[in-house]
């Protein structure tokens, strides 16, 4: 891969980092400096969503939904769904049509 492609997916990379990190985090852990890795294992995933062919900001909200309330064991609910969608619009760059 040439410099300037592995350049870009760390730059996306990080974004996606920043993005979960600053604006989804839901345990709460943003301001907790040792906790700044926390939601890493997730990156690659919305990354390829966000970075595929279609990308469909539907699609990342709900990966997000699943990785709270499946993986996270975190119960559903308003707010949780509107920070994931409101994080798949960060991503995609355009507001999401409401279910």
């Amino acid at each position: 891969m040439p410099l300037e492609n592995r350049f870009q997916g760390e730059v996306a990379r990080t974004r996606v980092r920043k993005v979960l990190l600053d604006e989804w985090d839901p345990i709460g852990i943003r301001n907790i400096p040792e906790c700044v890795d926390e939601y890493d294992s997730y990156v690659d995933q919305v990354l390829a969503i966000a970075t595929s062919k279609l990308p469909d900001g539907g699609l990342i909200a709900d990966h997000l939904m699943i990785i709270v309330t499946e993986v996270m064991k975190i119960q559903d609910g308003p707010e949780l769904r509107a920070r994931s969608r409101h994080v798949a619009e960060l991503l995609i760059g355009s507001p999401l049509p409401l279910p």
